[in-house]
C-alpha cells in the first residue's frame, strides 16, 4: 500500500503542475487540504471512541422499559374494556400478525395495505397512524407509541450499552467515501 500511494502521490504531483488554469485545484491539492486531514481525524475518532455515559445509558434503558410496559399495560387494559374476556396475556404487540387480528379481525377496521410477502394486513406506523387519527382507535395510538419505545430502546440504548461495555466508548468505522449506515 505505501508503495503504491508513493506511485500515485508522484504521478498527482506531475498531473498537478501541468494544469494550466491556476484557478482549478489539483486532486493534490483537494487531498492535502480536505482528504488526510479528514482521514487523520476520524482514524482518531475511531481509535478513541466516543464515550457512553454507562450510568445515564442504564438509568434511561430502565426508564424505557418502565415505560414499554406501562404501555403494554395500557393496550391490555383497553382491549379487555372493550372486549371483555379476551385473552391478552398471549398477545404479542411486536407480531404485525397479532396487531393485525386486534385491529382489523376485533376493532373491524379496514386493510389499508398488504403485505408483498404473505398478504396479510400491513402494520407499519403510517398505517398505525391512520387507524389512530382517522378511525379514532386508541390502541393503534398506544401500538404506535410502543413501537417507538422499543425501537428507541433496542436500537438505540440497549446497542449504545453492548458496543461500549468493554471501555465505555463506541468505536465506530468511518469512511470518507462511503455511505454506510448502521
Amino acid at each position: 500500500t505505501v508503495a503504491i500511494s508513493h506511485a500515485q502521490r508522484k504521478e498527482l504531483h506531475k498531473q498537478s503542475k501541468s494544469i494550466k488554469d491556476k484557478s482549478k485545484k489539483s486532486i493534490m491539492s483537494l487531498m492535502d487540504s480536505h482528504c488526510l486531514p479528514l482521514t487523520d481525524l476520524f482514524s482518531t475518532i475511531q481509535a478513541e471512541g466516543v464515550y457512553v455515559d454507562q450510568v445515564y445509558a442504564s438509568q434511561l434503558q430502565e426508564r424505557l422499559s418502565r415505560d414499554i410496559e406501562g404501555v403494554v399495560t395500557s393496550v391490555k387494559t383497553l382491549l379487555q374494556e372493550d372486549f371483555p374476556g379476551c385473552d391478552t396475556e398471549n398477545l404479542n404487540f411486536s407480531s404485525d400478525r397479532d396487531v393485525g387480528n386486534i385491529l382489523i379481525g376485533w376493532y373491524g377496521l379496514p386493510v389499508l395495505e398488504t403485505t408483498a410477502k404473505d398478504n396479510l394486513p400491513s402494520m407499519k406506523g403510517v398505517h398505525l397512524k391512520v387507524y389512530n387519527k382517522k378511525h379514532k382507535n386508541k390502541v393503534a395510538g398506544l401500538l404506535l407509541d410502543l413501537t417507538t419505545l422499543s425501537k428507541a430502546k433496542s436500537d438505540f440504548v440497549d446497542k449504545f450499552l453492548h458496543l461500549s461495555s468493554y471501555d465505555e466508548k463506541l468505536h465506530g468505522n468511518y469512511s470518507l467515501f462511503g455511505t454506510t449506515t448502521g
